[in-house]
């Protein structure tokens, strides 16, 4: 859901809306019984009106088919296969939403399926998004490494010798 709010949204509007809207709809059951009108007063003032209706239609959609463990689905563009994803299915996910997915939300999925993943995931997306780019260059940093979001490359950071 924050994906929507941050998409194409300056960062500091978009967290005070997503914060009013998830204190007002914490579950996705809540979200699918609402209306066009309640919703799109929290995308308004961001000019983004249309994505109440969005919205409803991804938590109708994650209520009838959620993603799950080693269930991918093929998002296409043109023609053409864009990324594969357990959350590709959904109306709106695109190349941020899903680069979101892997690196906050997709470990923790498979985790609960009891799935042992030999990688952690956040640990191979290379995202285009400033943001999320800025956020594993830090996550990186805490576990001791220089990384590239160019190349994906994490380096172990030089340590000072001991004197």
């Amino acid at each position: 859901m924050a994906c929507v709010f941050l998409n194409r949204t300056k960062g500091d509007r978009a967290i005070l809306a997503a914060r009013r809207f998830l204190d007002q709809y914490p579950t996705l059951e809540e979200l699918s019984t609402a209306s066009y009108a309640t919703i799109k007063v929290f995308f308004e003032h961001l000019g983004l009106p249309r994505r109440a209706t969005w919205l409803i239609k991804l938590a109708k959609e994650w209520l009838k088919n959620p993603p799950q463990a080693g269930r991918l689905w093929q998002k296409i563009w043109d023609g053409a296969v864009i990324f594969e994803s357990e959350v590709a299915h959904l109306k709106g996910v695109g190349p941020y939403a899903n680069d979101a997915w892997r690196i906050f939300c997709k470990d923790k999925m498979y985790e609960k399926a009891g799935v042992k993943k030999v990688k952690q995931e956040w640990r191979t997306v290379k995202p285009k998004d400033k943001e999320l780019r800025s956020y594993l260059i830090w996550r990186w940093a805490k576990e001791g490494f220089d990384w590239d979001p160019e190349t994906g490359v994490a380096i172990p950071k030089a340590t000072e010798a001991a004197t």
